[in-house]
C-alpha cells in the first residue's frame, strides 16, 4: 500500500496515519507499507501552536493528549510487523 498524506492546514495526520497503519498491518493482502506526502514537507503533523498555546495557559489535557498520540505512532512504527 502507498498512501499519500493530504494535510490540512494544522498538517495534523497522526490519528489517520495511526489507524491506516494499525488496519494494513492486519490486512494479510498488504506485504509492504510506504508512506509519502504531497506537497513540501513529510511530516506526521500536529498542531504544535495550539499545543504551546493551550500549555501556556494551563489547558495541559490537550498537549498531553496529542503526545499520547504521537508516541502511540512512535511505538507502532518502531514495532511495526511489516516492511514500512
Amino acid at each position: 500500500m502507498a498512501p499519500t498524506l493530504n494535510f490540512d492546514r494544522e498538517q495534523n495526520q497522526i490519528c489517520q496515519i495511526t489507524s491506516n497503519l494499525e488496519l494494513y498491518e492486519n490486512d494479510p493482502l498488504v506485504q509492504l507499507v510506504i508512506l509519502k506526502s504531497n506537497g513540501k514537507a513529510f511530516c506526521a503533523g500536529g498542531d504544535v501552536v495550539s499545543v504551546i498555546t493551550c500549555s501556556l495557559v494551563g489547558h495541559w489535557t490537550y498537549a498531553a493528549s496529542f503526545f499520547k498520540k504521537l508516541l502511540t505512532l512512535d511505538h507502532l512504527v518502531a514495532t511495526y510487523k511489516k516492511p514500512t
